[in-house]
């Protein structure tokens, strides 16, 4: 897209070494990623034939194009997630209320009946338990809440878009789409690191 740091200045030759030193970075800062990386994809060209021919075309078709398949794919993932993420906190919540529910139920029989050999309100306080335990590891809520911030701030990146006339209005475009996206990004990292 010509956006920091691979101005449309740079001779192509120069935005292919720039690039692929980012990438080549990117990939020793995140080994662990070598294995899901590995396969039939990874042969496959770094810098396709579009990502050059588009660097070569107007602002508005540059805009366009990152605006599709950029910044509004993003939106929409972030968005997917954040519903799936959503309907997964209230699957255990439900959950969670059924168990303590049980529990209660079976305990006040019990006290109908202390004779009974079936001790069933253990059983259904520890299911309770293992769901809200599992609930705070997966961090549903969090994650549904980060999600759909990103989601909805991406989502006002793109309706600048058509304000978007110039080569210096794109690159700040671009940035502030991948600023917000690195962020979220940043974000699940430090999330994962503290599981």
């Amino acid at each position: 897209m010509g956006a920091d740091p691979y101005p449309t200045l740079l001779t192509p030759a120069e935005a292919t070494e720039r690039f692929t030193k980012t990438l080549r970075e990117l990939l020793h800062e995140n080994r662990v990623l070598s294995a899901a990386l590995a396969g039939k994809d990874a042969g496959d060209e770094q810098i396709t034939q579009f990502m050059t021919s588009i660097r070569g075309t107007a602002v508005g078709t540059m805009r366009d194009v990152y605006r599709a398949q950029r910044v509004e794919d993003q939106q929409a993932w972030y968005a997917r997630e954040a519903e799936r993420n959503r309907w997964r906190q209230t699957v255990w919540f439900v959950l969670l209320v059924v168990f303590q529910g049980c529990a209660v139920i079976l305990a006040m029989y019990l006290v109908y009946d202390p004779a009974s050999l079936w001790r069933g309100p253990g059983v259904f306080s520890s299911l309770a338990s293992a769901t809200v335990a599992w609930g705070q590891v997966r961090r549903f809520q969090e994650l549904a809440q980060a999600y759909g911030f990103a989601a909805q701030e991406l989502s006002l990146i793109s309706a600048r878009a058509s304000h978007v006339q110039t080569r210096e209005d794109l690159g700040r475009f671009v940035n502030d789409a991948e600023t917000a996206i690195s962020r979220e990004h940043s974000s699940w990292i430090a999330r994962r690191e503290t599981l």
